[in-house]
C-alpha cells in the first residue's frame, strides 16, 4: 500500500472505517448504532464527516487555472493518473483533479466530475463545428441576416431555406455533424469509463 502523506488510509477510507465501526454489530467489534433512526428520533440532527486538512490542497488544485501551453507539471507527474496534456488553456473546466476528488469525496463524485469534463470538452468541439457550418450558411445567403433567419420556421417557399443550395447543404451538414458527434461522444465516453474503472 502506498502511504498518503504518511498515513496508510486516505481521508475517505478513514471516514468509511469510522462509519462501519459505528454501525456494525458488537459481534464484529462495532457499536450497533443506527444513525438514520437516531436522526428520525431527533437524538441527533444529522451526521456528516468534517473536512480534513487535505481539503486545502484539493481546493488549491481545483481552483488553479491552466494556461497555455498546458504541460503536465512535475508535481502532477508524480500522481498515479497524471492529467492529460492539452493544446489550449483549460481554464479549470477540462482538467479536473479526479484522483484527489476520488480520495476526498469518493468514487461516485469523482466519476460525475469525469463525466462533466468529458461532456464539456465534446460540447466545445460541437460548438466550433456548428459555428463553421453556420458561417458558411450565412455567407451562402449573401450575408442577409433577415433572409437567413426569415425562412427558418417552415415558410420555405423555394426549397432552400430562402438561400442558395449551399445553404440547404449546410442544413444537411449540420444534421450529419450532430449525428457523427453524438456517436463519437458516446464511444469516447465508453472508453473513458473503462480507463477510469482501472
Amino acid at each position: 500500500f502506498a502511504l498518503c502523506e504518511g498515513r496508510l488510509f486516505t481521508s475517505l477510507e478513514r471516514q468509511r472505517l469510522i462509519f462501519a465501526i459505528l454501525e456494525s454489530s458488537k459481534k464484529h467489534g462495532g457499536l450497533e448504532l443506527d444513525l438514520d433512526s437516531s436522526v428520525e428520533d431527533h437524538l441527533i440532527s444529522t451526521y456528516l464527516p468534517l473536512h480534513a486538512a487535505d481539503c486545502k490542497e484539493l481546493h488549491s488544485e481545483w481552483t488553479r487555472i491552466g494556461v497555455w501551453p498546458c504541460f503536465v507539471s512535475k508535481r502532477d507527474a508524480t500522481r498515479p493518473n497524471p492529467p492529460r496534456r492539452r493544446l489550449w488553456p483549460d481554464f479549470g473546466l477540462l482538467q479536473q483533479p479526479l484522483d484527489w476528488v476520488r480520495d476526498y469525496f469518493g468514487e461516485k463524485v469523482a466519476f460525475y466530475f469525469a463525466w462533466l469534463e468529458h461532456n464539456s470538452l465534446w460540447l466545445i468541439i460541437l460548438m466550433w463545428v456548428v459555428v463553421v457550418i453556420e458561417i458558411v450558411r450565412l455567407n451562402a445567403c449573401g450575408g442577409e441576416v433577415s433572409r437567413y433567419l426569415g425562412n427558418t420556421y417552415g415558410n420555405d417557399l423555394d426549397g432552400f431555406g430562402g438561400c442558395s443550395p449551399v445553404g440547404a447543404a449546410m442544413r444537411i451538414a449540420y444534421c450529419v455533424a450532430v449525428a457523427v458527434w453524438s456517436s463519437v461522444y458516446l464511444e469516447t465516453w465508453k472508453r473513458r469509463q473503462a480507463e477510469l474503472a482501472y
